[in-house]
């Protein structure tokens, strides 16, 4: 069992990284940036939102980070493993 302690939101650099993420969305000229920039922002904050334990979160992260760059690798491969995982979490044997 995973101790409080351990919680990887305590880790300060995990923090910091959803703190600046989530500053850059909201910044004014984060919509003049270059689309291939914006995904990478977008893709960053999925991963970091995954690191968390916030999976759900992260996949719409990963879906806008697509919307600017469709071709962008990790994005797309974050995706389709947070969705495998998201399918698993509701598997239901009886509806088999």
């Amino acid at each position: 069992m995973q101790s409080w302690k351990d919680d990887t939101l305590d880790h300060p650099a995990l923090l910091k990284q959803l703190y600046f993420l989530r500053a850059s969305l909201h910044h004014s000229g984060f919509k003049e940036l270059a689309p291939m920039l914006r995904s990478r922002i977008y893709c960053n904050l999925g991963n970091t939102l995954k690191a968390c334990g916030r999976w759900i979160e992260a996949l719409g992260e990963w879906r806008n980070a697509l919307e600017d760059n469709q071709i962008l690798g990790m994005a797309l491969g974050n995706l389709g493993i947070g969705l495998a995982q998201y399918g698993r979490t509701l598997y239901d044997p009886g509806h088999t």
